[in-house]
């Protein structure tokens, strides 16, 4: 009879344990960030003539160190906060284009997610050019994606990087430029109606091609009353102009309307839909219950409501009191406006994102 030889389990157990480190972990579900300036953390830093930047003094005034990052903010942004509160991250990831500058770490880097927000971008390829020069287009930054999607492929495998592909959060904050441009720089055979379906037809192509390349968890913010903003207030006699935020409100109902026809038709699609609007509006009308004193202001601006420009040391007025205030500059709100706006967003119990929100998402 042959000898029978008995089966080692701990020389299974290092053979598994070698297998294993040589296959390499697969690296965990991450965020990938496109829009604008509310979630900008510094791609416009990148970009030599824009206009649309946050790299000096008082933008991150409460940031460690005082540093300005290029996120339009007195501290942390949106993005920062929506990626800590779902546990993906302690805040949002770095910029396509600063990351692209060191080839050796790049592969490396992306596994951790990538921010290509662009503030004054917009759905449309031309938006933001006449306002701010330099900007990139949401459709540059999904071809931007596409080159972190190969880079990933030939870092982890088709199948690892299917999977990290697969299962992170798409985070989109677009529109407002779009709007806030077509009312700068009005066509008179173009109704806001016509206009916001145009955008949406734009918008639906660009998230296909994104689902196309992989991404399946859309987590889309809603474009804020833009009428409310202390730039519309400055030219509107110091009251929100209700034209703009009639146009913000059929924004939000027409963005509905795509994501629920987006997926029904593209199988595995989950998304939320924050309702950046309806959370704004609800300080405005009740700046008490939110700890706000003033929701009409910018905190560092210039002119009526201090609206007219961009926050700049030493031209602009600065408030001292910055957690009172829902805006920081003349469109963009104060790091205690976005962490209490990524509350809502994240956190159940409240309407403001639709049909789930976006912890719920995260861990689908």
């Amino acid at each position: 009879m042959a000898k029978q030889h008995k089966t080692n389990p701990l020389l299974i157990c290092i053979i598994l344990f070698h297998a294993w480190l040589l296959a390499g972990a697969q690296p965990k579900p991450c965020a990938f960030i496109f829009g604008d300036s509310l979630i900008d953390v510094g791609t416009n830093n990148y970009l030599p003539g824009a206009l649309a930047t946050a790299n000096q003094p008082w933008y991150g005034v409460d940031f460690p160190n005082n540093t300005a990052t290029g996120r339009f903010s007195n501290a942390y942004n949106l993005a920062d906060f929506i990626v800590n509160l779902t546990g993906i991250g302690t805040k949002s990831p770095p910029p396509f284009l600063k990351l692209v500058r060191n080839q050796a770490d790049f592969r490396t880097k992306i596994q951790q997610g990538v921010s290509f927000a662009s503030g004054g971008a917009g759905i449309l390829n031309d938006t933001g050019f006449k306002s701010f020069i330099r900007v990139i287009p949401l459709g540059q930054q999904f071809q931007q994606f596409q080159t972190v999607s190969r880079n990933l492929t030939q870092a982890l495998g088709a199948a690892k990087a299917a999977a990290l592909i697969n299962t992170s959060l798409y985070l989109i904050s677009i529109g407002s430029n779009d709007l806030t441009e077509y009312f700068k720089f009005p066509s008179p055979n173009t109704s806001a109606h016509q206009f916001i379906q145009k955008l949406m037809a734009a918008y639906a192509k660009r998230l296909k091609s994104l689902y196309d390349a992989g991404a399946r968890k859309f987590g889309i913010i809603g474009i804020p009353p833009i009428g409310s903003w202390p730039m519309s207030r400055s030219m509107n006699g110091g009251v929100c102009n209700e034209t703009m935020n009639e146009a913000a409100r059929s924004f939000q109902a027409s963005t509905l309307t795509l994501l629920q026809n987006f997926s029904s038709t593209n199988p595995g699609v989950h998304y939320s839909l924050g309702d950046f609007y309806g959370i704004t509006m609800s300080a405005i009308n009740n700046p008490s219950a939110h700890g706000f004193k003033n929701v009409e202001d910018a905190c560092c601006g210039v002119g009526p409501n201090n609206g007219l420009m961009l926050c700049r040391k030493p031209l602009s007025n600065l408030c001292t009191r910055r957690d009172e205030y829902l805006y920081f500059d003349f469109v963009h709100p104060t790091q205690k406006a976005a962490k209490i706006a990524a509350q809502f967003l994240v956190n159940t119990g409240n309407n403001f994102a639709k049909p789930i929100h976006f912890g719920e998402l995260v861990k689908m």
